[in-house]
């Protein structure tokens, strides 16, 4: 668990913390607006042509926020947030840290997980295609990434639909917390940040100055100090990179069929 305290200088709506991520992730989404426009609209056009005795079971917070596992999934959209208390992974103990830390005078206005739950992690396949898109700029047909991605978007439905996502999202009820998560609006605003770096790279930088421009960057470079810091595993550092893929967004990783079209 990766947690840390932050102290609002503004005071902001829990509506206002939701909308500011789905933006900051459409801001970095590598479809480009036109493609979240696109999204959404065949999300409304979904929801106009169901009937209305299915339209109960329909994600209406699709119609608006394209990103399936950025949820607000408990509490008041209305209440005030000044602090939040922030993890990677969130579970049962992180939710009772945030309880234990109302009590001792420091109470937490909503608790911000990156990785998804309950109907958000359920549902990640849902972000998946994105992929599809990015394997496309680095020279796989669009119709072949579709392909290949939607394979393992069925699998990573069947292996989510068994398991016990509501656990960590039950504590928070019953303890009275709001729990929000950002999961894709964080790793889109990563990988843009990160490609644009690995761009800005010469075309004859090798794998050793890859490795020391991500460790000049701050939390790369603090990740070095906690031994987590990047690290080579194929390769040798006096080797020239080529074209530099960041693979950092859509939900989790997609099938390894895809690394031999990338390198064809």
């Amino acid at each position: 668990m990766a947690a840390d305290m932050y102290k609002g200088v503004m005071r902001m709506q829990l509506r206002d913390v939701y909308a500011a991520a789905v933006a900051a992730g459409v801001a970095a989404d590598p479809r480009g607006t036109e493609g979240i426009e696109q999204l959404l609209a065949d999300a409304r056009r979904t929801w106009e042509e169901l009937p209305q005795s299915k339209r109960w079971e329909f994600d209406q917070e699709s119609l608006t926020n394209p990103y399936a596992d950025t949820r607000v999934l408990a509490g008041d959209l209305d209440s005030r947030v000044e602090r939040i208390l922030v993890g990677i992974d969130v579970d049962v103990g992180e939710m009772l840290l945030a309880d234990r830390l109302g009590e001792r005078g420091r109470p937490v206005d909503l608790v911000l997980a990156h990785h998804p739950m309950s109907r958000a992690l359920a549902d990640l396949e849902a972000v998946m295609a994105v992929q599809a898109d990015i394997w496309r700029d680095f020279g796989v047909p669009i119709n072949l990434g579709e392909a290949l991605i939607s394979d393992r978007m069925r699998e990573i439905r069947r292996w989510f639909h068994a398991s016990n996502t509501e656990q960590a999202l039950d504590a928070a009820r019953l303890l009275g917390l709001a729990v929000m998560t950002c999961h894709t609006p964080a790793d889109n605003c990563v990988q843009s940040f990160v490609q644009r770096k690995c761009d800005e790279l010469n075309q004859n930088a090798t794998l050793g100055d890859l490795l020391d421009m991500l460790k000049s960057i701050p939390e790369y470079r603090e990740a070095v100090l906690r031994g987590t810091g990047p690290m080579l595993f194929v390769g040798e550092e006096e080797r020239r990179t080529g074209r530099i893929m960041v693979d950092m967004t859509g939900g989790t990783s997609g099938p390894k069929e895809t690394v031999r079209h990338l390198a064809a």
